[in-house]
């Protein structure tokens, strides 16, 4: 049996379609899809045929060693890199403008440069910095000057503020973003967003049992939500100014919050689920998260999500997800007494990048086990969404006493067969061929992509990675999933394209070796129609291994978290014992 992965040689689109390709796609980031389409095909057309049970072949000299071809995608490169990247998503006008609540974006000099349309009922359509202040008490009022002559004098480091209104929404942070400047230079505004919550005796209770603060402790987060300073709460309370910010870091630290602004989000979330007739949160419940600096000297970002002394799990995420999952699963979790600790792999959200793309697995390996011995997760066990499966597997191999066990959702293998790549959908095929046959043009296909979602254009990106009439498009579309799992792909090119790059580079070589002998026991979880790796592959790779077992759900795709979420939850807690 052949595929129809290729024609053949000299079958394909030609090496001017692809050089046009590219360019257009540098000009019309939403050509991307027609730019892969187009260079997949180039590829192709380079192989020879294959039976299905081939194995992968090296790329053949005239693909790889194609200088001039490989020059212009160095140029287009180049080119990305000059116009820069936009302002990020979630602070763009268009986001602002489109904003539910109420959300404003103001220059250093209090000029408005975007309003949503509450915003504008909220300032009586005069939209000044004097009108917003005529919404704010005094103390807020002072606040938000701070930030402002923050940012006239070049963003400095001025903390976030919460401002305190007369009315509805009763609180707004403001805080100062960086942004990209047409001149490709960084410049700052200031973001402003509505946040409420309702403070109650029961608030109290919240957070004395969920994170073990001492009443005085509590008393700072409620002066903090009421907009006062640390000053202003000492001089109220008869407390030294020292004693005041002694008790707002230990506030910090017990509940993970990496700065104020964090904290009144934490904070606001918490109440307003236990208290539901209250209004929600702006943009959803936030995730607590902070930064470690590893033994390698590189950082790395984790969030944690659920209940704050619960049993630990580990979340390893895919190379698309962000923190989307850990998003939508932080209820479930919390339900279950669950805690989700997920850290992000070098070169993700706000994790360092490897210096070289061979380390980058290494270190993350590295990172894991420091993590688990320094926060004292005891053996968590490891939950592994798409490409986090493949860590996890690894990991479980490397700590012979560290895990309690793994749940693989929509887990891979290593791809050693032609009909491996067949299966995957085009978008992913393209990535992989680049990443496995002309690994030198890698970062110019990425960064095309990265273009394509800075500019909003997520909707398509988001199909070609999931396919009309597939379930998990079905999914996506009847749960309207599509906001959050975009959302992880701003995560995941927050810093570009260094981190998914070396994950590609990591995931076309053949990682068997490093799965040879698991120390915990291991349950993959596939659905029979995942568009990317066939389940019963998975089932034939681990017949006869000890302590694995595979299940397959019928009728399921590939976002199987998002779709049984529970069932998933239920091995995690059998695992857990």
């Amino acid at each position: 049996m052949t595929t129809d992965i290729t024609n053949g040689p000299g079958t394909g689109v030609s090496r001017e379609r692809v050089i046009e390709a590219i360019y257009e796609t540098v000009l019309r980031p939403d050509q991307f899809g027609e730019f892969m389409d187009v260079w997949s095909a180039h590829i192709q057309s380079a192989l020879p045929q294959f039976d299905d049970d081939t194995p992968i072949a090296d790329a053949p000299d005239d693909l790889n060693n194609d200088n001039g071809l490989h020059a212009h995608f160095h140029r287009a490169y180049a080119f990305l890199e000059q116009f820069g990247r936009p302002l990020s998503p979630q602070h763009s006008t268009r986001a602002v403008e489109a904003a539910a609540h109420v959300a404003l974006l103001l220059c250093g000099d209090g000029t408005v440069k975007a309003a949503s349309v509450a915003a504008r009922a909220f300032l009586a359509d005069a939209l000044t910095v004097a009108a917003l202040n005529d919404r704010l008490n005094v103390a807020s009022t002072g606040l938000l000057r701070d930030v402002l002559t923050a940012v006239r004098s070049g963003g400095g480091a001025a903390p976030d503020a919460v401002l305190v209104t007369d009315g509805a929404p009763r609180h707004l942070i403001a805080r100062v973003i960086e942004v990209q400047n047409p001149a490709g230079g960084i410049g700052h505004l200031v973001s402003i967003e509505a946040l409420d919550c309702v403070w109650t005796e029961r608030a109290e209770d919240i957070l004395v049992t969920s994170f073990s603060l001492s009443r005085a402790e509590v008393d700072v987060v409620r002066n903090l939500l009421a907009g006062k300073t640390l000053k202003q709460i000492a001089a109220a309370s008869g407390r030294s100014e020292h004693t005041v910010r002694n008790q707002a870091k230990s506030v910090l630290s017990k509940t993970g919050a990496p700065g104020q602004s964090d904290l009144i989000r934490l904070v606001a979330y918490l109440l307003n689920h236990d208290a539901p007739e209250t209004a929600a949160v702006s943009g959803g419940p936030a995730l607590t998260f902070e930064t470690m600096v590893m033994r390698s000297g590189l950082r790395m970002q984790l969030f944690r999500a659920g209940a704050a002394d619960g049993r630990p799990v580990l979340f390893l995420n895919g190379i698309l997800d962000g923190s989307a999952p850990v998003r939508f699963l932080q209820e479930y979790v919390a339900a279950r007494g669950m805690q989700l600790i997920a850290p992000l792999r070098p070169g993700f959200g706000q994790s360092d990048p490897s210096p070289s793309p061979d380390r980058m697995a290494g270190l993350y390996l590295d990172h894991l086990s420091e993590m688990i011995d320094r926060l004292e997760l005891g053996r968590p066990v490891v939950l592994g969404n798409m490409t986090g499966c493949v860590f996890g597997h690894i990991l479980s191999c490397r700590l012979p006493e560290g895990l309690a066990g793994l749940v693989a959702v929509s887990g891979g293998l290593p791809i050693r067969r032609l009909r491996q790549v067949q299966r995957m959908a085009p978008r992913q095929r393209a990535i992989f061929l680049t990443a496995r046959y002309t690994p030198k043009v890698l970062p110019t296909v990425l960064r095309a992509g990265i273009a394509q979602l800075d500019r909003g254009d997520t909707e398509d990106f988001m199909t070609a990675m999931h396919r009309d009439g597939t379930p998990d498009l079905e999914l996506i579309r009847a749960r309207e999933l599509g906001p959050l799992i975009r959302s992880g792909y701003g995560e995941a090119v927050e810093q570009g394209y260094r981190g998914f790059a070396d994950e590609a580079l990591f995931m076309v070589r053949d990682w068997t070796p490093d799965i040879a002998a698991p120390h915990c026991p291991i349950l993959f979880i596939s659905g029979a129609e995942d568009p990317v790796v066939n389940p019963r592959d998975i089932e034939t790779e681990m017949s006869g291994r000890p302590g694995v077992q595979v299940q397959i759900l019928p009728g399921v795709g590939q976002l199987i978290l998002y779709d049984r979420p529970d069932l998933v939850l239920d091995a995690v807690e059998t695992l857990a014992g």
